[in-house]
């Protein structure tokens, strides 16, 4: 048996669902692990309801994939193997401090798609965020989040950012800070994304900050082409 088929059947044993939820675990698997094509994590969101927790957690891992490989360095493939209740995904994380595992399990459905899991036993909804404020703007440049998650499994927050520009603009994503609501501030420990923007691009970056929680605000600098003028934004995460 294919091994997604087997992923599938460990995922359905317990409750033995509908043809259409087997059918949409599988498909959503296969996207979630398909870090290295972008395109193909994308064709999975129709496996999830929309709105539900299971899209965004889909939509925001499908943005830091996009973004790495805008930046010419995209990640790999991840695996999944069946465990009791639900599937392990193991990830080369960036930066490169060795491999995480996560366990998905307790699978919930609307309708005949996925629309909530727990992340080693955790439901991932208070930590995830889809859609920010209107959107901040510098010097023709504006950011707005798309996604934010601060992971159930390490402390580490993840915000990816919908950039455009109308000028030509050079982006110090790895210089970027998070301001938290106490005002504190973190430095970017890993920055992915395309840095060096020509006139009229849009693009994601994904912000890698340690020891965060949500509700803070994202700092991100930079100039437009032979720094004519300073880029100086400030990205409210909700």
């Amino acid at each position: 048996m294919h091994p997604t088929h087997l992923l599938a059947a460990a995922l359905l044993a317990a409750s033995a669902p509908a043809a259409a939820e087997e059918e949409a675990a599988r498909d959503y698997t296969e996207a979630l692990t398909a870090t290295g094509d972008p395109d193909r994590m994308a064709e999975g969101w129709t496996s999830a309801t929309d709105g539900s927790t299971a899209h965004t957690y889909l939509r925001h891992r499908t943005y830091v994939a996009r973004a790495w490989a805008d930046e010419g360095r995209p990640l790999a493939d991840e695996t999944a193997e069946p465990v009791d209740g639900g599937v392990r995904i193991c990830r080369e994380a960036p930066p490169a401090d060795g491999t995480r595992c996560a366990d998905l399990t307790d699978f919930a459905y609307e309708d005949g798609l996925v629309s909530g899991f727990r992340v080693d036993g955790l439901d991932p909804a208070p930590y995830l965020v889809e859609g920010g404020t209107d959107p901040a703007s510098s010097t023709g440049i504006q950011a707005t989040v798309l996604t934010a998650y601060r992971s159930v499994t390490d402390p580490v927050m993840v915000v990816v950012l919908g950039i455009s520009t109308k000028e030509s603009a050079d982006l110090d994503l790895s210089g970027a800070v998070y301001r938290g609501p106490g005002d504190d501030e973190v430095r970017a420990q890993a920055a992915g994304g395309e840095r060096e923007l020509d006139a009229g691009d849009d693009t994601q970056a994904a912000l890698y900050f340690r020891d965060v929680d949500l509700g803070g605000e994202v700092v991100l600098t930079g100039c437009l082409e032979e720094c004519s003028a300073f880029v100086d934004l400030t990205v409210p995460v909700p």
